[in-house]
């Protein structure tokens, strides 16, 4: 087994165990010691959980164990796109008045099927998570055990229509509703304004209708630019449509609670 590790950490790029400079000379022999060690602990701990998912004991490791490991670590980007549970607007007759509805009884039982497919994804860096009450309900109902998962509440993925079912909330009533997320809505609120998102009107607001291929790109850019690796987002229909298939002429079915994974 060491053997195949060795094999594979030989193929990694100088850029991924953070060398300090292209030079041999330059090179601490003891922090790329120290890399590979991390790097083949993070490597077997990985292969472990697809060991595990397959349901063999970690003691037995195959070659396609390691290798798709290393696959899932030499990606770029791994982002998984959900969109929110079944809320109350969603039910029949649809009812697009409701400003920011929660979720229905129907979206909180799905629930458990969708905590199934989470526990299939290997690995999380971070979650992001659109500020209207659905989606938030949907983290919470997704993630309530796994507090420890930092959290990123960013209005660039609310809702693409300014329907009063696709208005947020003020941040005020945000935290009476969701008071376990009151450090989280703090930092929202202090990086994007109180107030400035809530606007989907004016043609001019970046949250408009208008500008939502300009709000897709703005995301995408700061989505990349983010360290993590995994990421998880929860969104909404038409946003995750704009997200997944940008500009192109085609259009995707995402139901509630489905999630769709993208490799970048």
């Amino acid at each position: 087994m060491d053997l195949h590790v060795n094999q594979l950490l030989s193929k990694t790029k100088k850029k991924d165990l953070r060398f300090r400079g292209d030079r041999r000379d330059n090179v601490s022999m003891d922090f790329v010691q120290s890399s590979c060690e991390q790097t083949t602990k993070e490597l077997l701990k990985l292969a472990h959980t697809f060991a595990q998912k397959s349901r063999r004991p970690p003691t037995q490791l195959t070659c396609t164990d390691l290798v798709n490991a290393f696959d899932f670590m030499s990606t770029r980007k791994i982002v998984y796109y959900m969109r929110h549970f079944e809320a109350l607007h969603n039910v029949r007759p649809y009812d697009f008045s409701i400003r920011d509805p929660e979720l229905s009884a129907q979206g909180q039982s799905q629930a458990a099927s969708a905590i199934q497919v989470l526990e299939t994804i290997p690995i999380i860096d971070l979650v992001v998570c659109s500020p209207l009450k659905r989606t938030l309900q949907t983290y919470l109902l997704m993630f309530g055990n796994r507090r420890n998962l930092p959290l990123i509440i960013h209005p660039d993925i609310q809702e693409v229509c300014n329907e009063p079912c696709d208005t947020g909330s003020s941040v005020e009533d945000l935290k009476k509703t969701f008071p376990t997320l009151t450090s989280e809505l703090d930092v929202f609120e202090q990086t994007f304004g109180g107030v400035e998102w809530l606007e989907k009107t004016k043609v001019t607001s970046i949250y408009s209708l208008h500008q939502v291929e300009q709000r897709r790109k703005r995301f995408l850019q700061w989505l990349m630019n983010r360290p993590e690796r995994h990421i998880f987002v929860i969104s909404h229909n038409l946003m995750l449509q704009e997200l997944i298939c940008g500009d192109r002429n085609e259009k995707i079915d995402i139901k509630n609670g489905e999630i769709k994974t993208v490799e970048y």
